[in-house]
């Protein structure tokens, strides 16, 4: 999978209230958590303070430099490099933020979105959360979105989905209260 947000900027405890609000979904016990566009690590510890001793948070960052960051900083971390590294349907919560956009150029087409998408919805495990913050298009809008998972209400989030203006799959924009009012969290349904 190619790189999707060009932007490598982060930091940590970036969104502490949607942080909080997945790590209750996600919930206690021993879980699998990735952060999906990782970039030097921020993400991975904050995630791992948040989750506690229990949760196992791994990073996937697709820039080499950003991954050697990540470990110079976090020797103990378990980050990748190449979303073939890890396996599918294996982590009970995926946190994509800010990573399936171009901000602020906006040039993140709808197909490319799609697909990363499908590669990112991959790893959710059945009644998994994937947490997609900043995205800009609406989940809904992909094939594995309608098929495989369903919104999760948020609760107190303030901010909603993110300050990324969204796009519909046929390029119109969204409108600003629309956009920030779309999900930003997902259930993935269960098997049959």
């Amino acid at each position: 999978m190619e790189e999707c947000q060009v932007n490598s900027r982060t930091s940590m405890h970036r969104h502490p209230a949607v942080f909080e609000r997945a790590r209750d979904l996600i919930g206690s016990g021993r879980r699998r958590v990735l952060s999906f566009g990782c970039s030097s690590g921020e993400e991975v510890r904050s995630l791992r303070e948040i989750g506690g001793p229990s949760w196992s948070v791994h990073g996937l960052e697709v820039k080499p430099e950003l991954v050697a960051e990540a470990l110079d900083a976090d020797p103990a971390g378990i980050y990748a490099a190449s979303a073939r590294d890890l396996a599918p349907e294996s982590y009970d919560g995926v946190f994509c933020m800010s990573v399936l956009c171009r901000f602020p150029d906006g040039s993140f087409s709808f197909q490319d979105f799609e697909e990363a998408a499908q590669v990112v919805c991959s790893f959710v495990v059945p009644k998994g959360l994937l947490v997609l913050y900043n995205a800009q298009y609406d989940l809904r809008e992909t094939r594995v979105g309608r098929e495989d998972f369903e919104p999760v209400p948020e609760g107190q989030v303030r901010g909603g989905s993110g300050f990324v203006p969204k796009t519909r799959a046929d390029g119109r924009p969204v409108g600003e209260a629309e956009g920030r009012d779309m999900p930003l969290m997902f259930r993935r349904k269960g098997k049959t």
